[in-house]
C-alpha cells in the first residue's frame, strides 16, 4: 500500500515517548504513529481498548487453565480405561465388582467435569463472537467515515 508522507508537529514529550515505545515493541516511530492513527479511526475510546485488551488477556489465561484441566482429565479417562482392561482380561476377577462401583463414581466425576469445561467453552466462544463483531463493525465504521480525517484535524 503506497503512503502519503505528512509532517506533523509533536511536543518533546510526545516524541520521545513514542520512541520509548517504538524501542520497546521494535518497531519505528512512524509505525507507531500510524498505527495511534488507525486506533483512533476506529472510534473506540482508549478505555475501550484496554478493557478489549484485559479482556483477550484474560480469555487467553482461562483457555490456558481449560486446556490445562482437559489434559489431566485426559490422562485420569487413560488410567480408568487401562483399569478397565485389565479388569476385563481377567487380571482381577476377584475384584471385579468392588472396581466396577469404584470406576462408575469416577466416570460420573469425569462426565461432570467434562460437561462443565464444556459450558465454560461454549461461553467463552460465544464472548469471542460478540467482540468479534463488535471490532468488524467498528471496523466498517472506520472505512466508511468521510476522508477517514474528521473536520478539523489538518
Amino acid at each position: 500500500m503506497a503512503r502519503t508522507p505528512v509532517r506533523i508537529r509533536l511536543d518533546p514529550a510526545q516524541k520521545k515517548a513514542l520512541e520509548q515505545l517504538a524501542r520497546r515493541r521494535g518497531t519505528r516511530v512512524a509505525h507507531e504513529i500510524r498505527r495511534a492513527v488507525d486506533v483512533y479511526l476506529t472510534g473506540m475510546t482508549p478505555e475501550e481498548l484496554e478493557l478489549l485488551d484485559m479482556l483477550g488477556r484474560q480469555a487467553e489465561r482461562e483457555l490456558k487453565e481449560m486446556a490445562h484441566r482437559l489434559d489431566e482429565t485426559n490422562l485420569r479417562l487413560d488410567a480408568v480405561f487401562a483399569e478397565m482392561e485389565r479388569i476385563r482380561s481377567g487380571e482381577q476377577a476377584a475384584r471385579v465388582r468392588w472396581r466396577r462401583s469404584s470406576m462408575d463414581s469416577r466416570g460420573a466425576v469425569v462426565r461432570e467435569k467434562l460437561d462443565e469445561t464444556a459450558g465454560r467453552l461454549d461461553r467463552l466462544a460465544d464472548w469471542l463472537l460478540h467482540h468479534e463483531r463488535r471490532i468488524a463493525s467498528l471496523e466498517a465504521a472506520s472505512r466508511a467515515w468521510p476522508g477517514n480525517v474528521p473536520p478539523g484535524d489538518d
